[in-house]
């Protein structure tokens, strides 16, 4: 009988061999279970943190587009703005130049006028000094008293406004 229980024994002790290897077999599939997971777990942040990640690289490149955009539109816009108040200043200058230009001109034409007027009366004197003529008539003067300290005054008779024709008498008016 000895063959018997010692059978058993064997197979009770294979039975729990074999329990203690499922059982471990087991626990270490719910530590591969549970790594599996971790590691599930781990790419799927990974995957949403990559996903974030390009959403916000094309959310910064649609902003830097649209800032590249808008300095290009400022450049242009100020470009506009200098070449129109370069426009405008240049304008200016030209509408300067010719009132200048017509200025000069003017002087030159006030000028030249000047000149011929000046040669006009010139050539009028020479023409009276080579003429050698006599003056015209002034009035008379009376001659000084000795004894008087006064005036002298004209024999000319003046009879301006008046019916006397005393000589010296009326207004002097010269016109």
């Amino acid at each position: 009988m000895c063959s018997g229980s010692s059978g058993q024994q064997r197979r009770r002790e294979l039975e729990r061999e074999q329990e203690n290897q499922e059982k471990i077999a087991r626990q270490r599939q719910e530590e591969l279970d549970n790594l599996a997971k971790e590691r599930e777990a781990i790419a799927a942040a990974q995957l949403a943190r990559s996903e974030d990640l390009q959403r916000q690289q094309r959310v910064q490149a649609k902003y830097q587009e649209l800032k590249a955009r808008n300095l290009q539109r400022r450049q242009a816009y100020k470009e506009k703005e200098i070449f129109e108040a370069t426009q405008a200043q240049e304008q200016e200058i030209a509408v300067a130049r010719a009132r200048a230009a017509a200025i000069r001109a003017e002087a030159e034409a006030q000028k030249r006028q000047l000149q011929a007027t000046g040669q006009a009366v010139s050539a009028s004197l020479g023409v009276l000094s080579r003429q050698g003529g006599k003056q015209g008539k002034t009035a008379k003067t009376s001659k000084r008293k000795a004894v008087g300290k006064g005036p002298r005054a004209t024999t000319a008779s003046l009879n301006i406004g008046e019916t006397v024709s005393d000589s010296g008498s009326g207004s002097n008016l010269s016109i």
